[in-house]
This record gives structure tokens, sequence and C-alpha cells, in this order.
């Protein structure tokens, strides 16, 4: 997934920063559910640590992520840049929820 925007992300200096990416939105209007996570093919700055998540892809197809930067410096990261992927699990919650309530919430 690629960093949303088109305009430099600012990380500060010991800090963590929710930032949006873009995906693909969930089609015919269900909701989709996924687990974000560092992408193994990206090496980023020691400094840089991406939050492992679990979110809901919204119908823009728009998620959330953190990333903490540990340097003494403020990081700039570029918009369309690749850091996360994000694993779709799609019935794991609706499954769930029907253990946890006694009834299907897919009906």
């Amino acid at each position: 997934m690629a960093i949303f925007g088109s305009c430099p992300i600012v990380v500060p200096l010991r800090m963590v920063q929710i930032i949006q990416a873009s995906v693909c939105p969930a089609s015919g209007g269900q909701t989709c559910y996924g687990v974000v996570e560092e992408l193994d093919t990206v090496t980023l700055p020691r400094s840089l640590k991406i939050g492992l998540a679990y979110v809901v892809v919204d119908k823009k197809g728009q998620i959330p992520f953190s990333i903490a930067n540990f340097r003494d410096k403020i990081i700039y990261l570029r918009p369309k840049t690749l850091l996360v992927s994000l694993h779709v699990t799609f019935n794991a919650v609706e499954e769930n929820i029907q253990a946890e309530t006694g009834h299907d919430c897919r009906t």
C-alpha cells in the first residue's frame, strides 16, 4: 500500500505519526478487515518502525497505520511510497461476532 496524498509526510522526532495509506476499496459495499504490517521488501531507516495494526478498509480505500520515529531528526516521507502490506481477513471477524452474540451478522 502506498502513502496517501500528494505532499510529503512529516514524521516528527521521537513521535508516532498516524498516516493514511490507499488500497483498492472493498467491492460490493462490503466491509473489509485486514492486518497492516511493514513490507518486508522495503528497507526503512533503523529509527523508523511501522506499528502492526488491525484495520477496517473504508469505502474510499483508505486505511490508517502508525509509524514511529526514534531519531533526533524530523523524517520526511514521499507520497506514494510503499511502506506496508495489508493482509485481508474478510470472514474472521464476522465468524467471531456470530460466535459471541449467538446470531449471524451476515444476514
